[in-house]
């Protein structure tokens, strides 16, 4: 046989032999499932796009506006967000989320100073609904 056949069939039976990650021998490892964020998790989320939003009028940029406070939206809807089961926080709630999607809608529709009143009035959603759970608790 000459060498360089030889050459052929070695690397050959090297190539079959040769097992693939995916092939039983090297598992990939389990990924485990991302544990639920916690309210106070969910909350620094909320401050931080709520800043976003605050930057966001101050620059004039109501596309960032928007999205920030859709974000915020997200946050509020979330299902491990739930600070107390009272009517009271609901009706706390409500008036955040209501002054988000109306914050949305002055921001698309471009109109800067809906958008400022309406982050003023989700603001003070905000400092409502914190005064009510501190004091509930």
């Amino acid at each position: 046989m000459r060498p360089s056949l030889r050459f052929v069939l070695l690397a050959i039976l090297v190539l079959v032999t040769i097992r693939t990650p995916g092939d039983g021998q090297n598992p990939q490892p389990e990924k485990k499932p991302k544990p639920a964020p916690t309210n106070k998790e969910l909350m620094h989320r909320k401050l931080e796009h709520s800043q976003k939003v605050l930057e966001a009028l101050l620059t004039n940029d109501l596309d960032m506006a928007a999205k920030h406070s859709e974000e915020l939206l997200k946050i509020r809807k979330d299902p491990n967000f739930k600070v107390l089961k009272t009517k009271e926080y609901e009706m706390c709630s409500e008036e955040f989320t209501m002054t988000a999607e109306d914050l949305i809608k002055a921001a698309k529709s471009r109109n800067l100073e809906a958008a400022k009143l309406q982050y003023l009035g989700m603001t003070m959603a905000c400092f409502h609904c914190h005064t009510y759970t501190r004091d509930f608790r």
